[in-house]
């Protein structure tokens, strides 16, 4: 829990911005709902930082 904290602060990731947020929120939301619960959010993050070529240091690692 004290991750998902803490993930709510920009400057808490390496590499994560606005800029950033912006362009992969609304794909990151798609991928959400098509998974519809099948995968854990830990396996979807992964999948995201893969899909979007973010370093395990920031984003969804986001």
């Amino acid at each position: 829990m004290e991750w998902i904290y803490d993930g709510k602060f920009l400057d808490s990731r390496n590499g994560l911005d606005t800029e950033v947020v912006e362009n992969i929120s609304e794909a990151f939301l798609h991928l959400l709902i098509k998974n519809n619960g099948q995968n854990t959010i830990q396996k979807l993050c992964q999948q995201a930082d893969k899909q979007f070529g973010l370093r395990k240091d920031c984003a969804c690692s986001f």
